[in-house]
């Protein structure tokens, strides 16, 4: 049956204009392809971006400790809360904290000197890596309440190395670096 015919019969079945307008298995097949194909060439792009945004931090962070902080206004008792980004030492905090104490509100950028994080007692904290919460933290005879998640540059770093290296798996060069990388 050809799809003019269709105009010439009175009744067709749902099945038979299915079976007309079906796309070949090989032209959907296609398609996926050209829908990866499409999707790695947009996003290699960004990857590579990020990951030469993530070392440049990383190389600056052992001779300026960047301090970047949005803060805002709170009703009473937490009159202020903050979201903050530290880059320090190869490591990147994240942070959040509300308390009594009176900070800025709006966006603020702090550069100081670098310095030695105080607490590396255990291996994840030499790495790099610390989550820290408290409550009710006494800080210049003012209470805060505070979340900070340190995570160092070189996971950031790896992980858009790995995102550029996936997609790129099929090339004879990038084979052999994984082949070599498995040998280890």
């Amino acid at each position: 049956m050809t799809r003019n015919s269709y105009s010439l019969q009175g009744s067709v079945t749902h099945a038979e204009k299915e079976e007309a307008f079906e796309i070949p298995a090989d032209a959907r097949e296609a398609a996926a392809k050209r829908k990866g194909r499409i999707f790695v060439r947009l996003t290699t792009p960004l990857f590579a971006l990020l990951l030469l945004a993530s070392s440049v931090l990383w190389v600056r962070s052992y001779w300026a400790n960047d301090y970047l902080v949005y803060g805002m206004a709170r009703p009473a008792p937490k009159v202020c809360a903050q979201w903050g980004v530290v880059s320090n030492r190869g490591v990147c905090r994240v942070g959040w904290q509300q308390g009594d104490l009176v900070m800025g509100t709006g966006w603020s950028y702090t550069r100081n000197a670098t310095f030695a994080w105080a607490d590396r007692s255990t291996f994840w904290k030499r790495a790099g890596f610390n989550y820290e919460a408290k409550n009710n933290f006494q800080f210049f005879g003012r209470f805060c309440d505070f979340r900070i998640v340190s995570i160092p540059y070189w996971v950031f770093a790896g992980a858009f190395a790995l995102m550029l290296a996936i997609p790129n798996r099929k090339s004879a060069r990038v084979q052999r670096l994984f082949e070599r990388f498995a040998a280890l």
